[in-house]
C-alpha cells in the first residue's frame, strides 16, 4: 500500500473523529479494564472480534508457532515500510528472533487489556494461487497455515480458528474438509 496525500488526510480526519478512543484502537489498550468505567459491566468480556490475522515469519516458540509450522513472509513484505511501521506500532520488530511467539503474546495481552473483548477469530493466510492451481509466491505477501492457527485456537480459549483456503488450490475442497 502506498501512502498518498489523500490517504494521509483521510487517516487524520478519521483519527480526529475517533478521538481518544481511536488512538486507543490504533496504538493499543494500556488501561486496566477493571478500572475503565466506560465499559458497562454487562459488556465486559462480551465482544467478539471477527478479523485478527496471525502473523508468522518462521521464528519458533514454545507455543508451536514459528519454526516447523510453515509460517512465511515474502522478503519484499519483510522490508516494506508497512510491515516495519506496523510492527513498530505493536512494539515488535521484524528482526527479533521470537517474532511469531511475541506477536501471539501481543494479541493475547491486547485481548485481556481491551476489557470488552472475549475472543477473536484468528485468521490463517493461504498462499496466492494462479488460475491453473499453482502456488504463486510472488503474489503472496505472507503465509500462515491453517493447522498452525488451529493449534493456537486449541491452546488458547481467546482465539477461534479462522481458516484460509484459496479457491484456486487444486486441493481446496480437501483442505476445507481437513480444517477443524
Amino acid at each position: 500500500m502506498r501512502l498518498t496525500r489523500r490517504k494521509l488526510l483521510w487517516g487524520g480526519a478519521a483519527a480526529l473523529a475517533l478521538g481518544v478512543g481511536g488512538y486507543r484502537l490504533l496504538r493499543g489498550f494500556e488501561d486496566d479494564p477493571a478500572e475503565d468505567a466506560s465499559i458497562p459491566p454487562a459488556l465486559r468480556r462480551a465482544a467478539l472480534d471477527v478479523h485478527a490475522h496471525m502473523l508468522g515469519v518462521g521464528t519458533g516458540g514454545p507455543d508451536g508457532v514459528g519454526a516447523g509450522t510453515g509460517c512465511w513472509m515474502h522478503d519484499e513484505m519483510k522490508s516494506s515500510i508497512q510491515a516495519r511501521a506496523g510492527l513498530w506500532n505493536l512494539r515488535l520488530s521484524i528482526d527479533q528472533p521470537d517474532l511469531d511467539q511475541a506477536y501471539i503474546e501481543y494479541l493475547r495481552t491486547r485481548i485481556r487489556r481491551a476489557g470488552f473483548l472475549k475472543q477473536v477469530v484468528l485468521l490463517a493466510q493461504d498462499h496466492a494461487y494462479s488460475e491453473c492451481g499453482e502456488r504463486d509466491l510472488a503474489h503472496t505477501p505472507f503465509y500462515v497455515p491453517n493447522d498452525a492457527v488451529a493449534r493456537l485456537a486449541g491452546r488458547h480459549p481467546e482465539f477461534l480458528f479462522g481458516a484460509s483456503i484459496h479457491p484456486y488450490r487444486r486441493d481446496a475442497l480437501d483442505e476445507l474438509d481437513a480444517s477443524p
